[in-house]
């Protein structure tokens, strides 16, 4: 009887958390095919798309943002040598510090929207970008990160320039 008793609570303990395996297991594979889903589109756009963590680590970056800024940093070295690529300039033409980028300013709470840079792009070319940045929250609202998006303005500015030597 005592084996009979063991083995029922055994197979009782057993199958309960099989049981919240299997709803967990379904819940994991609906996350990741969301996941997988939202990642497909955003690669499907054709701005850059960034999410920085709060170190200045790249958390995850689409097609668009590798092909305009590079392979996203994986070590320290590397992120430096990323945001060293950076430039923004003041009125006059001066380069700003590394400090002043819209995303490092995001990461400290501001939002910006339409803010123009240079970068060299991966293939040592210098483009104009127009970003935008805003700061990523927690639930107690501090700032865990930064979302932004870049788009490549260098062939408006030649025309522009173009348009302006005619």
């Amino acid at each position: 009887a005592v084996i009979v008793v063991l083995l029922f609570v055994t197979r009782r303990a057993v199958f309960l958390p099989r049981a919240d395996v299997v709803t967990s297991a379904r819940q994991q594979a609906e996350t990741v095919a969301a996941h997988q889903e939202l990642l497909a589109i955003i690669n499907a756009v054709p701005a850059a798309l960034v999410i920085m963590n709060r170190d200045g680590s790249v958390r995850l970056q689409n097609d668009a943002a590798e092909y305009l800024l590079g392979k996203a940093p994986e070590t320290e070295a590397e992120r430096k040598a990323y945001w060293q690529r950076f430039v923004s300039r003041d009125r006059s033409g001066r380069p700003l510090p590394v400090r002043d980028l819209a995303p490092v300013r995001a990461l400290a709470g501001a939002e910006i929207l339409g803010e123009e840079m240079e970068v060299q792009r991966p293939d040592g070319r210098r483009a104009t970008i127009l970003v935008s940045a805003a700061p990523l929250r927690d639930e107690q609202g501090a700032i865990t990160g930064v979302a932004a998006g870049f788009q490549d303005i260098t062939r408006l500015r030649e025309l522009d320039r173009m348009k302006d030597e005619f």
